[in-house]
């Protein structure tokens, strides 16, 4: 989608420097393919950002910086957890996208573009699986029962809905909410 990839030449902005003021690498992490097919990040990040992936600016742009990134592939490893910027993620497969659990003290829950669960995925993260959740975030686009429904059932502390769409009404869908929640 858009939203996940029209951003990426903006990460320069946060890049991490050495005490060289080199860019170090950003890893991304993602899986080889999704529903069978390459994964679109593999296929049209080098198409729209081809200085992106080759790690120079755009042409006619000498003395600018382009951002620095590394694919990371963890299709074998879906379920295994791995370390970035000292944190260590367990990523969650899902339907179309991975999610990630992280944090020791608190365990945090991301799904993003949420449509439906992966059985194993909402079992692990829910009370009744793994333990409580302190905070488990979607990205439901949209407020829908499905997003609701997965609430109650993983029975999170805290839950966070993120990227609204377009069609997201304020007052009526936090009047939705407030009789949910009842």
């Amino acid at each position: 989608h858009a939203d996940a990839v029209l951003g990426l030449d903006q990460v320069l902005i946060v890049q991490p420097r050495n005490d060289r003021d080199d860019i170090e690498l950003i890893p991304f992490f993602l899986t080889q393919f999704t529903k069978g097919q390459v994964h679109p990040m593999l296929q049209i990040v080098p198409t729209r950002f081809p200085y992106l992936v080759e790690g120079k600016p755009e042409d006619g742009d000498e003395d600018a910086r382009a951002a620095q990134l590394v694919w990371k592939i963890i299709d074998g490893d879906v379920g295994k957890p791995f370390v970035s910027s000292g944190l260590e993620f367990v990523p969650l497969p899902g339907y179309i996208c991975l999610g990630f659990l992280f944090g020791r003290r608190a365990r945090v829950v991301y799904l993003s573009d949420l449509s439906r669960f992966v059985p194993s995925t909402e079992h692990g993260i829910s009370k009744s699986g793994a333990g409580q959740l302190d905070l488990l975030i979607l990205e439901a686009n949209i407020l829908h029962e499905v997003c609701l429904d997965a609430i109650k059932r993983i029975c999170p502390r805290r839950a966070l809905l993120t990227g609204m769409n377009h069609e997201f009404e304020h007052h009526r869908e936090n009047h939705i909410l407030a009789e949910w929640s009842c």
